[in-house]
């Protein structure tokens, strides 16, 4: 199971940081999705030897902040990488995952025609109850036919 990954952090790099090695653990393909004026994020990519995309897209049409333009570049960017049975993730960049995430993600039978998604704790451990999918962690195969379309 290869697994790449999409992170957006605009002036968010405190946060990504406490989580970084620990995502890039798990995974095989990092790319974070960060504004060319952003240089705490792109510095730490630097020290994380982690690919760094600088994107005005977030701000295009004067929009407030498009994340969902800016994840479509990034995946666009990392396109031509895949493998056609590769496993793409989004996550948030203020999210910390288990330590053994992903152990634990290998030890289920995943089907390549469903979306994952996965619930959101608070730092008591709580699950923070969403009436939907949470929107922090998505996880698709390539395979699936709406993967090969652009935007995702």
């Amino acid at each position: 199971m290869r697994i790449s990954a999409i992170t957006v952090c605009v002036n968010y790099s405190e946060h990504l940081r406490t989580s970084i090695e620990r995502w890039k653990s798990g995974i095989d393909n990092l790319l974070v999705v960060s504004s060319p004026g952003d240089g705490d994020t792109i510095k730490m990519c630097q020290e994380h030897g982690v690919q760094c995309l600088q994107t005005n897209g977030f701000w295009m049409n004067d929009a407030k902040f498009n994340k969902g333009l800016a994840i479509s570049q990034g995946f666009l960017a990392m396109l031509p990488k895949l493998r056609p049975n590769d496993w793409f993730l989004f996550f948030d960049a203020d999210i910390v995952p288990e330590e053994n995430w992903r152990q634990r993600l290998e030890e289920v039978p995943l089907a390549a025609d469903c979306l994952y998604g996965a619930w959101r704790h608070n730092e008591g451990g709580k699950r923070i109850e969403d009436p939907g999918i949470c929107g922090w962690f998505f996880l698709a195969n390539m395979h699936h036919p709406a993967m090969q379309k652009s935007p995702i």
